[in-house]
């Protein structure tokens, strides 16, 4: 993994404040993302997994969240299976840069989401679209690229 600063902390205060935020704004994002059954997501910065597991909820399909935390994964898991939830999410150790996808996954996922990007638009995001776009379907717009932040 990168040797850059992890953003949020990953002891348990941090865990748990992260857990009330997602929370409070899970909702009101997945509305923004239009998600429909069967769609096929990858989570790039999936942190706690918790938004990753409401869109799996959404479309029925296991989300491939990616995270560099180990920690934050062992914390996602805790809480996925706590809520009877690991069905929902496939929590890999990587990061956009270096995703951990099989040969076979490259491009077929319907949406690419990242939490964090620096980009001035909500929803595209050009600046990683290098990163992210190998990883969704190419052509017409049966595939998209999620941001939020």
């Amino acid at each position: 993994m990168s040797s850059s600063h992890y953003t949020h902390g990953t002891s348990p205060a941090e865990q748990q404040r992260l857990t009330a935020m997602n929370h409070l704004l899970n909702e009101r994002f997945l509305a923004q993302a239009a998600l429909a059954p069967g769609e096929r997501i990858v989570d790039f910065g999936a942190g706690l997994g918790q938004f990753s597991r409401a869109m799996a909820k959404v479309t029925g399909v296991p989300v491939v969240g990616i995270e560099r935390s180990n920690e934050q994964i062992l914390e996602a898991m805790r809480q996925a299976d706590a809520a009877g939830e690991t069905h929902l999410i496939d929590m890999r150790q990587g990061n956009a840069e270096i995703a951990p996808l099989t040969d076979g996954e490259w491009g077929h996922f319907d949406m690419a989401h990242a939490w964090f990007c620096s980009s001035t638009s909500p929803i595209r995001c050009s600046s990683c679209e290098p990163w992210f776009a190998p990883c969704a379907r190419a052509g017409g717009s049966s595939w998209r690229m999620m941001t939020t932040r």
